[in-house]
């Protein structure tokens, strides 16, 4: 037992889809303006460490709206979404989204926004077909909506994080 369990005298259980340790290094000793500089160099790690305990199950998606540098970013967490979902849908959970961002962007009188995406899945911490998925949601829907795209992450029911490449 290390020390600081005993001086806590609290045990340390792990909690599905987390990673507490890894996100309080990444987090835990910045100042507030270095915060918000690294979470947006980083916003989908970012997102991902701070998303409710609620909203990180198997199947949850966290959508990420990036409306430039002054107004925050719009995010959705929607914890009911399928599992396993089908291509298309991923596309039109990422198509609903998208064309929520970019009514607020032109209502803010601005055409330019990105999009990306968190999903919570079961496996290992290599990038699989469910993740492939879900970037090929996001890349080919971003001509239609005018969206640059943020990226696609998982998170593994052991919390790790999974970068999931973007295609050039």
């Amino acid at each position: 037992m290390s020390n600081r369990h005993r001086v806590s005298g609290h045990t340390s259980r792990h909690t599905p889809y987390d990673d507490v340790i890894a996100a309080e290094r990444r987090w835990g000793r910045l100042h507030p303006d270095e915060l918000d500089a690294a979470a947006r160099a980083d916003p989908l790690r970012f997102m991902a460490d701070h998303l409710s305990s609620d909203d990180r199950r198997r199947g949850s998606v966290a959508l990420y709206g990036d409306l430039g540098h002054r107004p925050p970013p719009i995010l959705v967490a929607v914890p009911d979404a399928p599992p396993d979902p089908t291509f298309e849908e991923c596309a039109l959970l990422v198509g609903t989204f998208a064309s929520h961002v970019a009514t607020t962007s032109e209502a803010m009188g601005s055409r330019a926004f990105g999009v990306g995406l968190v999903h919570h899945r079961t496996g290992t911490a290599v990038v699989s077909d469910h993740d492939r998925r879900w970037l090929l949601a996001v890349e080919s829907l971003a001509p239609t909506f005018g969206y640059a795209v943020v990226g696609v992450m998982a998170r593994t029911s052991s919390g790790a994080l999974v970068q999931v490449t973007v295609r050039g």
